[in-house]
């Protein structure tokens, strides 16, 4: 998403996009996941992505989470507040704005009401969020489907099984429904 709003060369779909640590052009330089340099010593200097617009004179820290529901604003605070030390750094080096947006959400793919103004200063459309919320839920999803096959002692085999197809059902429904496709309820009955 960044990549093409700066006219950078990526892949046509967004999910066989190869992430690099550092990408640059005429416009911007997009750091991931790579410490960023400063002529004080800052404990936090490791953020998940850093976008320097060169045209505008903007910086911004993009910092990444995913939290349980009762922890989703503590976590938004927290990633907000991580880096500001570094964003005060950044902004006495290069004379510039420089803006710390967490992108929070939960395992089920909630987030806050702040969210929707981070994404904004982002530019992040409602359809790049929907695949960012339908793959943290299908992360969640494979990784409680690979707990349920491990098949833990203080659940019986049967109920990981169901759990699984539980789970799948609700992560299926959605998409079955706006394809006109009838689901059925764990009790059978049809919608």
């Amino acid at each position: 998403m960044l990549c093409n709003k700066y006219g950078i060369r990526r892949s046509r779909k967004l999910r066989t996009h190869k992430v690099q640590s550092v990408v640059e052009n005429a416009r911007v330089c997009i750091k991931v996941d790579t410490s960023i340099h400063t002529s004080i010593l800052v404990q936090h200097n490791k953020p998940d992505i850093v976008v320097q617009d060169k045209v505008s004179g903007e910086i911004s820290i993009i910092e990444v989470g995913i939290t349980c529901l009762d922890r989703l604003t503590t976590v938004e605070v927290e990633k907000k507040r991580k880096y500001d030390l570094l964003a005060n750094e950044l902004g006495l080096m290069h004379r510039c704005k420089v803006l710390v947006i967490p992108c929070v959400m939960t395992w089920e793919g909630i987030v806050s009401k702040y969210h929707k103004g981070y994404l904004r200063q982002l530019g992040v459309d409602r359809y790049i969020q929907a695949y960012m919320q339908s793959t943290v839920l299908k992360r969640t999803l494979e990784s409680a489907s690979v707990d349920a096959r491990r098949s833990s002692p203080l659940m019986p085999h049967g109920q990981n099984y169901r759990l699984e197809n539980a789970l799948t059902e609700l992560f299926l429904r959605p998409e079955a429904e706006e394809a006109g496709l009838q689901t059925s309820d764990a009790d059978g009955s049809s919608d």
